[in-house]
């Protein structure tokens, strides 16, 4: 039970790129699991990966993780890392949230069971286990190191294979309709080309 005054935020990174209903589904399963009054969507600003194929600029997947979120009350969105100029750390993310925000008491970091597997080298562990409650959303059947299990809390969701980089492909190839996209992002899409996306007449949402 929530200790009275208390304020849990959750703290949900990620490239979001572009961000996608099962998003939106992991972050609504840790705010009901761990009675969270808030949730943070911190978009990455320089991902890691930078693969090759096609992704959006930090700016455009901050303003499509914004439109995702826009009608829930509990959602919010913060653009640290999209303001930074270069690649940022969980690390240092956290310390600024916890810092500009004396009032929350208790912070949850939540990531899916493919980014908990490496946890055990991200930089300033020690510090984040001081922070934050980590929570795994397993979807792929992946498990944190042995030296950090015991630090995350894992939450079981009903299985959701969804993936940025098949929707990416999809749009790349011109496919945009029954995609798990909220509309307004797939407008936003559609009307930027953002992904490769052709464009053609006619189509502005999968509503």
């Amino acid at each position: 039970m929530a200790v009275e005054n208390s304020w849990r935020v959750g703290i949900y990174g990620g490239s979001f790129d572009p961000i996608h209903d099962g998003h939106l589904r992991a972050a609504r399963a840790a705010r009901e699991a761990m009675k969270l009054d808030e949730v943070v969507f911190v978009p990455t600003g320089v991902p890691p990966h930078k693969a090759a194929g096609h992704h959006a600029a930090p700016q455009h997947r901050y303003n499509m993780a914004s439109l995702a979120i826009a009608d829930d009350p509990a959602f919010r969105i913060c653009d640290i890392e999209v303001r930074a100029q270069a690649p940022s750390y969980t690390v240092d993310t956290v310390r600024y949230l916890v810092n500009a925000e004396p009032h929350v008491t208790d912070w949850y970091f939540i990531f899916g069971d493919d980014c908990a597997a490496n946890l055990h080298r991200w930089k300033g562990l020690d510090e984040l286990r001081k922070r934050v409650h980590f929570i795994s959303i397993r979807r792929y059947g992946l498990d944190p190191q042995t030296p950090v299990r015991q630090s995350v809390s894992t939450l079981e969701i009903s299985p959701d294979t969804t993936r940025s980089r098949d929707i990416r492909q999809a749009l790349a190839n011109g496919i945009s309709l029954g995609l798990p996209l909220d509309p307004q992002v797939l407008r936003y899409i559609i009307q930027r080309r953002l992904y490769g996306f052709p464009g053609f007449e006619g189509v502005t949402s999968n509503e």
